[in-house]
């Protein structure tokens, strides 16, 4: 057996080589990362006495090798909750993405075991659940409370040509779809009831106790 060529050129060649052969993996989109793949969810959102349901429509329209652009678009709405103004956007994601808030997408490889993420703040809990396969978000429901009021939202997949859960089938399972973090959303809804609440009691009238009427007085007999 000849001895192994060890000259620089070799060395340079066999890491030219090593390196071409790993482009493809490192940078192939997932299989999963198409565009016209869509997902459809209806919204559910309840605080101070008022709720509020719409429906989006999220389609990925731009694929490339190191990430994915999502348009998310307002089907349809009725209700409302202050603070909560829900409208079309759109975003790209690299597939390293990891979220720090409850978002559309989190790289699969860098979610826990059991695809779940809970976050907590003072005022609020949020727990989401992501699809181990994709990283798209599966469920997700996030509560706060404030000044005594109790604010929910929660969003349910209702229809989707490529989130699946295991064993076939399209997931219908509560979720949240917050291109923005939810928290914010959910304490801006909570402060903005507070608010107008303050403002109507500072401009309701102080009734002012009104001193009893006095008989006329009788002139004395002449």
């Amino acid at each position: 057996m000849e001895p192994l060529d060890r000259s620089p050129t070799t060395i340079l060649a066999i890491l030219v080589l090593l390196t071409l052969l790993a482009i493809p993996t490192v940078l192939a989109a997932p299989e999963w990362a198409k565009e016209g793949n869509y997902a459809v969810y209806e919204v559910y959102v309840s605080g101070g006495g008022n709720e509020a349901k719409l429906k989006m429509k999220c389609v990925i329209t731009d694929v490339t090798e190191s990430s994915f652009k999502v348009s998310c678009n307002l089907v349809e709405s009725s209700g409302s909750v202050p603070g909560f103004n829900p409208r079309s956007s759109s975003r790209s994601y690299p597939y390293t993405y990891a979220s720090q808030s409850c978002d559309l997408y989190h790289d699969p490889s860098k979610l826990p075991e059991n695809g779940v993420i809970e976050l907590t703040t003072p005022i609020s809990t949020i727990t989401c659940r992501y699809d181990k396969s994709t990283g798209w978000l599966l469920s997700a429901e996030g509560r706060a409370s404030m000044y005594g009021q109790e604010f929910v939202m929660k969003v349910e997949l209702v229809e989707s040509n490529f989130v699946a859960k295991a064993g076939g089938g399209f997931l219908n399972t509560w979720m949240i779809v917050a291109i923005a973090a939810v928290s914010i959303a959910v304490v801006a809804a909570i402060v903005a009831v507070v608010l107008a609440r303050r403002a109507r009691a500072s401009q309701a009238p102080t009734a002012i106790p009104q001193a009893p009427s006095q008989p006329p007085s009788t002139p004395p007999p002449s």
